[in-house]
């Protein structure tokens, strides 16, 4: 069979489905359910780091079982396992695997960064960028701020200039104090045909 042991595309990894089978046929752990599960999970174990992910980059399992009755002793294998990681987890009865001798298989995916953390050089680069970044963005941030200051300092130079031509060229509006408002309002004209308030009507009544 043409196949690998995992495959990583990217940031994904898939371990192919994984038993416990022995070199010279039969199982590791011979009719131990819970054995076989812990041969199959060891081989899991080291099947993503040929890749360059781990096992804290696993995120989901499936476990393919001959018999559901042992469930509970495959659960707490696997517990054994990943009890620190909780991927996502299946388990299924099948009617047989490649072998009768085995009784479990287990397949994984992971997901892994595109900056593997084994990866020392990676990170330090990847430090040394962010810290770039985080340099530019306080700098561009600055002169957002200057730009802001500086077109508000223009638009008050502007208004100033204005007003202190407007009052030049007379054209300002003159503040009124409180003794000249009644004396410089302005005289309305009455109506025609109506009779001034200041006047009083003569002639008989």
């Amino acid at each position: 069979m043409g196949h690998s042991r995992a495959v990583r595309v990217g940031p994904w990894v898939s371990v192919a489905g994984t038993t416990a089978a022995a070199e010279d046929g039969g199982a590791v752990g011979g009719d131990d359910t819970a054995g076989q599960t812990r041969e199959a999970l060891r081989r899991i174990v080291a099947a993503p780091e040929q890749v360059g992910a781990s096992l804290e980059a696993v995120v989901r399992t499936r476990i393919f079982v001959t018999g559901i009755s042992r469930w509970q002793e495959v659960g707490r294998a696997q517990g054994e396992v990943f009890a620190d990681i909780h991927p996502a987890a299946s388990m299924v009865e099948v009617g047989a695997l490649i072998d009768q001798a085995l009784l479990v298989e287990v397949e994984a995916d992971a997901v892994v960064s595109v900056l593997p953390a084994q990866d020392p050089a990676a990170n330090h680069q990847h430090a040394e960028e962010e810290t770039l970044l985080t340099g530019v963005r306080a700098r561009i941030d600055a002169l957002d701020d200057q730009i802001v200051a500086l077109l508000a300092s223009r638009q008050r130079q502007v208004r100033a200039r204005r007003d202190a031509q407007d009052r030049r060229e007379g054209r300002g509006r003159p503040r009124p104090t409180s003794n000249s408002h009644a004396a410089d309002a302005p005289a309305w004209p009455s109506p025609k045909g109506s009779i001034p308030r200041s006047s009083t009507a003569s002639g008989p009544r």
